[in-house]
C-alpha cells in the first residue's frame, strides 16, 4: 500500500511540472506600445496578448559596448519573438536587431529601432522594435532586460 501511495505522489508531483515558465503575460493594443521583461538567466518567456494576436519574447541578447567603455565595435542587440495570430493559430518568428546591425543582414547597418512587416489571417502588421533597456554597463550586470515593442495596422 506505501509503494502504490509513494507512486501516486510521485506521478502527481511530475504531472503538473510545467516545462515553460510563463508569469509575465501583459495586455496590448494595436497601435500603443508595450513593454516584456526577459530573465536572462532563467530564460522566463513573456507573452503579450490582444484580441487578435499574441506576441511572445523568446530570446534577448545585448552586446552593445558599455556605457563608459572603448569599444572596437559598437554592438548590437538583438530580439527574437514569435506573433501568433488566435483566430487561426498561424504564427510568424520575427527577429529584431538595433545597433550595428550590419553583419545581422540588415542593409541600414546602424538601427535605432527595427521594423518587420508581417501577415496574418490576411491583415498585414508591422512590429517596431523600439528600445532594450537597460543599457549595458560596466558596473552593473543587470539580470533583466525590459523590451519596448509596438504592434501597428497596416
Amino acid at each position: 500500500m506505501r509503494l502504490i501511495s509513494f507512486l501516486f505522489i510521485f506521478l502527481l508531483m511530475f504531472s503538473c511540472k510545467d516545462d515553460q515558465v510563463n508569469p509575465d503575460t501583459t495586455e496590448f493594443k494595436i497601435g500603443e506600445e508595450f513593454e516584456l521583461e526577459y530573465k536572462i538567466d532563467e530564460k522566463v518567456l513573456s507573452t503579450a496578448t490582444n484580441l487578435a494576436l499574441e506576441f511572445t519574447l523568446q530570446s534577448v541578447s545585448d552586446s552593445r559596448c558599455p556605457e563608459n567603455a572603448n569599444c572596437f565595435w559598437a554592438g548590437n542587440t538583438k530580439v527574437n519573438g514569435e506573433i501568433k495570430s488566435k483566430e487561426s493559430d498561424e504564427q510568424i518568428e520575427l527577429d529584431f536587431c538595433l545597433g550595428d546591425c550590419f553583419s545581422e543582414g540588415h542593409p541600414e547597418g546602424y538601427t535605432i529601432q527595427d521594423t518587420v512587416d508581417f501577415d496574418l489571417d490576411d491583415k498585414s502588421y508591422m512590429a517596431v522594435l523600439k528600445a532594450v533597456t537597460p543599457f549595458p554597463s560596466l558596473i552593473d550586470t543587470a539580470d533583466t532586460k525590459t523590451v519596448l515593442v509596438e504592434i501597428l495596422e497596416k
